[in-house]
């Protein structure tokens, strides 16, 4: 069973939704690349799009990221995120929006929400990498300093720029590999 590695709820075991439709994080891989974000996270506002159990987001809460927003147009997994929150005691921090990511991006953007970070666990193999950084390049929701952390298969390779984004880095754990991008006014 995942669980939340470090921070205020570290060591928490967290739920899954059923079947084979998500693909929970890895342990080692959360805490390899949470390590790498450990100065991106206190404070910050995140986006957790695709939020499967909300692992991601409920990560960087418990490490002092100051809310998240989980987007997944899957009713149960929403269902299970707000469990997650709740067993977490991050529930007050946490807003669960059942919808698609395309619509919830559009509404953050009409209500002037702006995101410091953004995890973004797309189905793989499915082109939406490309596709959820352009997304997010149009909206504008990011704050000038914002990172982009997409996981995705390593059979899928996003180019080094997509609109005003920029490929920081890119980190592979066997299948799976996390592109870590920046705005280009941002670049560190």
């Amino acid at each position: 069973m995942p669980r939340i590695i470090a921070g205020s709820a570290g060591g928490i075991p967290i739920r899954t939704p059923p079947g084979d439709r998500t693909r929970p994080t890895a342990d080692r891989v959360k805490e390899s690349v949470f390590s790498m974000l450990a100065a991106d996270i206190p404070g910050s506002h995140v986006l957790d799009l695709y939020a499967g159990s909300g692992s991601l987001g409920i990560e960087a809460l418990s490490r002092g990221a100051a809310d998240a927003v989980f987007v997944d147009m899957d009713r149960t997994a929403c269902g299970i995120v707000r469990l997650n929150l709740e067993k977490t005691r991050l529930a007050p921090k946490g807003e669960v929006v059942v919808m698609n990511a395309e619509g919830a991006v559009r509404l953050m953007a009409a209500n002037r929400r702006r995101f410091g970070l953004v995890f973004a666990d797309a189905p793989y193999l499915r082109d939406f990498v490309l596709k959820t950084l352009l997304m997010l390049d149009e909206n504008d929701i990011m704050e000038n300093n914002g990172m982009a952390v997409v996981e995705h298969h390593r059979g899928e390779t996003p180019p080094e720029k997509v609109g005003r984004w920029l490929l920081e880095r890119r980190r592979a754990y066997g299948e799976t590999v996390f592109s870590f991008y920046v705005l280009a006014s941002a670049v560190r």
